[in-house]
């Protein structure tokens, strides 16, 4: 028997669970969108997984001394944003003397020597389809 998938939140449960068993050593992390938990109380929040794919995730602390959790393909496409948040500072006076070419290969290259974490990522986002129907 066929089983009838409708939506992309179908295809989305179907691809985490292709992914799960195809992968089944990997961690499952939730990267969730901050309209799910959009106030600061102490709770716990309802949301649907939309996506799912496998990426290489690293967590650093900040200039600021914050954490921050960033995907490999997102720190290479924003790699000055990356660069100044989390190298050490005689990289930072290094990369800053560069060419844009040079400043690109050199950063990536310390980018990607840093121990990313291959993961199955789920994208959870507001259940709209748990939303109530407006009145009129």
């Amino acid at each position: 028997m066929e089983k009838k998938v409708e939506g992309k939140r179908s295809l989305a449960t179907l691809e985490l669970l292709k992914l799960a068993e195809e992968n089944p050593e990997l961690p499952i992390i939730a990267e969730v969108n901050s309209d799910v938990v959009a106030d600061d109380g102490y709770m716990s929040w309802f949301g649907e997984v939309t996506e799912a794919h496998i990426e290489y995730i690293w967590t650093g602390r900040t200039y600021s001394e914050m954490f921050r959790t960033w995907t490999l393909n997102d720190a290479l496409m924003e790699n000055d944003s990356f660069i100044e948040e989390n190298a050490p500072e005689f990289l930072k006076q290094k990369l800053e003397k560069l060419n844009d070419t040079d400043f690109d290969k050199e950063a990536n290259e310390w980018i990607k020597s840093l121990p990313w974490k291959k993961c199955i990522i789920v994208y959870v986002d507001v259940p709209n389809n748990l939303l109530p129907e407006p009145e009129i």
